[in-house]
């Protein structure tokens, strides 16, 4: 540590990393590949629905609870951390959360977790990522594949941003589309850009991992229900830290409040 700086460092879960797990022994099955036609009606559709559910999920109110392991060279688990609370919108559509009578853990050591920095990272939650037309403006978009898991076929479509402005984190991965009504059931890939944030005192260096969110239908639409980590993020004196996160969304149930109970705040982890 330099006299005069000195670093924190930051898993964030406005992103939640994850190197996909797939619970498949063997790959997917390759489908014959759609017309440029129905492929350019297909990522207009998906945008389309993709608003609509983000715009029903508004309407709901559920639980959440991030679980996070950290893990030694030997894979033994040598911390944990959780928090739980309850996710609804108001009618304005600002997203809250309220922490209510639940228990927390954290045994962590090296790094800890918290909710401060940088305040509008934690606005955007690439992991909880929704793809309508304004959104999915700000990317290119290409078609990857046409692939059938079990009995579920789907589209891949690669995403990566189009320009990368500063106080914002985009996705750079893959979204997977039903191939019969058009809805995102997962994407997996990476927040981008890594960065370094704070003052000349205390800096906090930003680090992504890749990521899978499954999605749930609920009510006719499909929200981000599951999304999981496991990964070694390597920082620049606390060198490689081994985590494992999931973060899972249940109990959804329609709901509206013009209250505000508390801003919405995400979850980020520094070294100690």
């Amino acid at each position: 540590m330099t006299r005069g700086h000195w670093y924190k460092y930051s898993i964030s879960l406005t992103v939640l990393m994850l190197s996909l797990v797939n619970s498949r022994a063997a790959g997917p099955d390759v489908l014959p590949d759609p017309d440029d036609h129905r492929i350019a009606q297909v990522i207009r559709e998906f945008s389309r629905l993709d608003q609509l559910a983000q715009e029903a999920l508004q309407r709901y109110a559920y639980h959440q609870v991030y679980y996070l392991e950290q893990l030694d060279r030997g894979n033994n688990v040598t911390g944990t951390f959780q928090r739980e609370w309850d996710v609804f919108y108001r009618d304005n559509g600002e997203k809250m959360t309220q922490d209510g009578p639940y228990s927390s853990i954290d045994t962590l050591k090296r790094f800890c977790v918290f909710s401060s920095y940088p305040p509008w990272l934690s606005k955007q939650v690439i992991a909880d990522e929704f793809f309508g037309p304004d959104q999915l403006g700000k990317y290119n978009v290409s078609y990857s594949g046409h692939f059938r898991s079990g009995e579920q076929g789907a589209f891949t479509f690669s995403l990566s941003p189009k320009e990368i402005k500063p106080k914002n984190v985009y996705f750079d991965g893959v979204v997977w589309v039903d191939d019969s009504d058009y809805h995102i059931v997962k994407f997996e890939g990476i927040a981008v850009p890594d960065f370094t944030w704070g003052w000349p005192w205390r800096r906090i260096q930003i680090r992504f991992a890749h990521f899978t969110t499954y999605r749930e239908r609920v009510g006719g639409c499909w929200f981000p229900s599951l999304t999981k980590a496991n990964d070694v993020l390597t920082f620049t004196s606390a060198g490689p830290i081994h985590i494992k996160v999931m973060l899972k969304n249940f109990g959804f149930r329609e709901f509206r409040s013009t209250t505000r109970i508390v801003q919405a705040a995400e979850i980020n982890t520094t070294t100690r």
